[in-house]
């Protein structure tokens, strides 16, 4: 398997990752589960771009 075909699946596993993980924040929350998921989003992001000072 090539680098970018590695690459290819953990990207739509990391987004099959996320719908899952909104659609329990949002059924357990309510609708204070799409901000959290949002905001644990964004903070994701952040540590995955290594920029730790975004913040």
């Amino acid at each position: 398997m090539s680098d970018d075909r590695i690459v290819a699946l953990l990207e739509s596993l990391s987004f099959m990752v996320a719908a899952v993980l909104l659609l329990l924040s949002v059924s357990v929350l309510g609708d204070a589960g799409i901000v959290v998921f949002l905001v644990l989003g964004f903070v994701a992001w952040g540590i995955a771009r290594g920029n730790h000072n975004w913040w």
